[in-house]
């Protein structure tokens, strides 16, 4: 079947993610573990089935998903990697995928013996990693006070106990608590390690992308990461090597060009009236696609046309944005937008966009996903 045109969408480079990848892994190794490639939420949009294969090339020993949709399609795609579920799970979900090998995430007595069962069911214990709490809160026992917890979900039949991992919460925005935390990280797995003699087989783990270049001394048996795979910092804080590159691009085209005379508005809700002629370009995506009001809504952001940048006005229609294109005479319909990413030597990233909004550059990236490229 033809495919159809779009109104915009998502390039990814894959021989920038392969290189990506390489480095992350290296960077694995230094601390003394493994790479986990982060590439749950469909490769936080960029695309999962074409990430994978690049990454099992590239040094990448295991995935960290959340869905079974993600985790079914690492298998058909031929993958052997070890894949790690990085939520909590309910019981249908354990039990769809438990032949697939998936590793699944306990940290409380009642939702292990859940997934304990299903172990049992089966007649082979699910492989688990055990969550510790150091100050994110969401998930994850906490030491020492679920100590004697722990001991249970460890000696539980239908389990097979293979890692103990924690996260941090701020390793993006602030290094003090980081630090504060992976020396909690080291305690709790002291303290295991003497409670339980079982844990001192396991593997522990605890570095992410932010981590790995704010804890210079971090050693984790696996660097889950996501986003430096993707190149992109975790946040404005977090210096990247400039070998690392980001590897995506958000794109649209212009549809109109038009002049509008002083006085005009712009926009649903009048919310923008120029003051001198204005020459307006309407692109051709809108919030429906991903470009969302919070984002472009008098926030001060801009798009790329022909390398330079030009400011949105008026507020973001379902499948149009408006843009103040007075400085560029030569802007014709049909010129590359880019909403994302690099144009000549210019580029809009992901946390420079989000600024302001109250949005996380992630949150950015992954809105626009469902404009795959073919």
């Amino acid at each position: 079947m033809h495919k159809l045109s779009r109104g915009g969408r998502v390039d990814v480079d894959l021989e920038r993610y392969g290189v990506n990848v390489g480095v992350m892994a290296e960077l694995a190794t230094a601390m003394g573990g493994r790479l986990c490639c982060v590439i749950k939420a469909n490769g936080y949009g960029l695309g999962l089935e074409r990430l994978a294969p690049v990454a099992a090339k590239h040094g990448c020993e295991a995935f960290g998903v959340v869905d079974n949709a993600d985790i079914t399609m690492l298998r058909d795609l031929g993958l052997k990697q070890r894949i790690f579920r990085l939520r909590h799970a309910y019981g249908d979900e354990v039990a769809e995928v438990a032949h697939l090998g998936v590793e699944e995430l306990v940290s409380d007595v009642d939702h292990a013996e859940i997934v304990a069962s299903i172990g049992r069911k089966r007649g082979h214990p699910i492989p688990v990693h055990l969550d510790v709490d150091i100050g994110i809160g969401r998930t994850g026992c906490y030491l020492p006070q679920d100590l004697i917890d722990v001991g249970e979900i460890l000696a539980m039949e239908g389990l097979k106990p293979v890692a103990v991992m924690s996260h941090f919460s701020s390793a993006d925005i602030d290094t003090e608590i980081t630090k504060h935390q992976y020396h909690m990280y080291q305690s709790n797995k002291a303290l295991l390690h003497h409670t339980y003699p079982i844990t001192q087989s396991l593997e522990f783990h605890c570095a992410n992308t932010a981590a790995t270049f704010t804890i210079p001394e971090i050693q984790s048996s696996w660097l889950r990461s996501g986003i430096g795979t993707y190149g992109e910092t975790p946040g404005p804080a977090v210096h990247l090597p400039l070998s690392l590159r980001f590897i995506a691009r958000v794109v649209c085209f212009v549809g109109t060009v038009r002049t509008l005379p002083a006085g005009a508005t712009v926009g649903y809700g009048m919310t923008y009236q120029n003051d001198k002629p204005l020459r307006l370009a309407t692109l051709t995506v809108g919030y429906a696609d991903g470009a969302w009001n919070t984002i472009y809504d008098r926030t001060g952001k801009h798009v790329l046309i022909r390398g330079r940048h030009f400011p949105v006005v008026g507020r973001v229609s379902m499948d149009m944005i408006t843009v103040d294109v007075t400085e560029g005479p030569d802007i014709v319909s049909g010129d590359e937008v880019v909403l994302i990413g690099e144009q000549g030597d210019a580029s809009i990233g992901i946390h420079e966009l989000a600024a302001g909004t109250g949005l996380m550059g992630y949150e950015v990236l992954s809105s626009f996903g469902h404009m795959l490229g073919p």
